[in-house]
Parts: structure tokens; C-alpha cells; sequence
């Protein structure tokens, strides 16, 4: 297993992107903890003759989608896995959002559970750095116990003094909560999208206030029993580590707190 991979993050306001190439396209990846299996661009990438399944896709609320399988020659910078089974799916909806930001982008897929569980995953969001298997130790010893339902890496975190399972996502631009959590206090932000301001949300020691957080029913999500989605807005604020193989998320201190 490779050893301190470095790999730049390109971050378009929340979408982590990876430099990478798919069957020899260069292009960019998205880095989705939140994806149990990695996904090619169905687009850049011919399907087995295999018939299609039904996926659960979240395009501004959770819709379903044809999704085929396949395999693909995938490097992620200087990671290579040639003929790595792939999942095929039409990401039109997702290079649509993209584009509006950098209409040049070519988006090969994206950088699911199904590579990222056997290494561990740091994010430096600051220096816009991901590293795989970093050999340097971790700048804090807390720890958060992680739990991989199937391949979808998940933690207990609290709102309101309510104890819930969370999906750990990298490819989330927003936090997500199911739709019982909603408490007729908390200001609405969006009403569109039901976006709303959360006073309060508990992980591991960390405590995060006000945060813009999308209420929807998540019975459906990666058809797992969760409650909600931690994504960029807890994610980026501080120094992250994935540990997948010994389960394991921790935290360094919260950017806004060094000097």
C-alpha cells in the first residue's frame, strides 16, 4: 500500500476535486466518502453488458437514477488502478452545477468508499491538500469511533441533546438532518431548498453553532438507517483524518482557533 500520496484539492465552493485521469482522459475526481462504491462518468466510460440497478442520487432532494457497471483504467494523481471495477452512472446533473464555476472541467467521476476503505484519508482544507496514508502523526488525540455500514462511513453526533447516526460525506457542499429533527425555532434561511440555521450540533468534544443545515427525509439515503449528513461546513473546519481501517475519525483544532 502506497505511503504519503499527495494530492492537491482543487475546492469549488464545497465539491473537493482531485487531479486525475479515466482511461486516459485527464480530468478531475470527486472526493466522496459519501459514495460506497466509485463512480465513472457513464460518458467517458462504456458499460459491461450488464443489466442497470436503481441508485439513490440527491440532485437538490433525493431522486433515483440508472446506474451500470463497468471497468476503467483510474488514476487519482499518482495513484494508478487499472481495470478497477467501476459504477457507471450519467452525471450530467452534477458537471451541470460545475460547470457554472469552471465550464472547461472535464468531470471523470468520482472517488467513492470502495478505494478510500482500506487507507487512511487526511484533509488539510486549509492548504487544500488530501493525503493518503499520511506516516506523520495526527496533531490531536481525539478520537470519534467510525462505523462502516456496508462501505458508508458513519459517527453518532447530537442535536438538541438527540443522539443520531451520521454519514461522514466529502462530496456534501451541505449538512444534512432528517426532517424529525426540525424544531419550529430555528430561522429558516432558505425556504427553497428548506434550509435552516441549527444552533447546535455535538461531535465527539466539538461543538458547532449556527450552522446552515438542509432538513429531508434520509430514510432513503445509501438505503441505510441515518439520520443526517455531516458535510462540508463541519468538515472544513478544521484538519480531518479517515481512518478506515481501524475506524477511527479525528479532529484537529478548529482553524479559527490557531493563531
Amino acid at each position: 500500500m502506497e505511503k504519503d500520496l499527495q494530492l492537491p484539492i482543487e475546492n469549488l465552493e464545497g465539491v473537493l476535486l482531485l487531479p486525475g485521469r479515466l482511461n486516459g482522459q485527464t480530468g478531475r475526481w470527486v472526493l466522496d466518502t459519501g459514495s460506497c462504491h466509485s463512480l465513472a462518468n457513464q460518458a467517458l466510460c462504456p458499460a459491461a453488458d450488464s443489466p442497470a440497478k436503481e441508485a439513490s442520487v440527491y440532485n437538490g432532494g433525493l431522486q433515483k437514477a440508472q446506474l451500470f457497471s463497468g471497468a476503467a483504467d483510474v488514476e487519482i494523481g499518482p495513484l494508478q488502478l487499472p481495470g478497477h471495477p467501476m459504477a457507471l452512472l450519467d452525471l450530467t446533473y452534477v458537471e451541470k452545477e460545475l460547470h457554472i464555476l469552471r465550464p472547461e472541467m472535464v468531470l471523470l467521476g468520482t472517488l467513492g468508499m470502495d478505494i478510500l476503505r482500506r487507507r487512511v484519508l487526511r484533509l488539510d482544507y486549509a492548504a487544500n491538500r488530501a493525503v493518503l496514508n499520511p506516516s506523520d502523526p495526527f496533531p490531536t488525540r481525539e478520537e470519534i469511533p467510525l462505523k462502516l455500514a456496508g462501505n458508508a462511513p458513519t459517527v453518532s453526533a447530537s442535536i438538541a441533546g438527540r443522539e443520531g447516526r451520521f454519514l461522514v460525506d466529502t462530496g456534501a457542499t451541505a449538512c444534512l438532518a432528517d426532517r424529525s429533527f426540525a424544531d419550529k425555532s430555528w430561522p429558516l434561511l432558505e425556504k427553497q431548498r428548506q434550509i435552516y440555521q441549527l444552533p447546535e450540533l455535538i461531535l465527539g468534544s466539538r461543538v458547532y453553532q449556527n450552522l446552515p443545515v438542509v432538513l429531508d427525509d434520509t430514510a432513503a439515503i445509501e438505503a441505510l438507517p441515518l439520520d443526517g449528513v455531516l458535510g462540508y461546513p463541519i468538515l472544513s473546519a478544521q484538519l480531518v483524518e479517515l481512518d478506515f481501517p481501524r475506524r477511527r475519525m479525528r479532529l484537529g483544532p478548529k482553524y479559527s482557533d490557531e493563531s
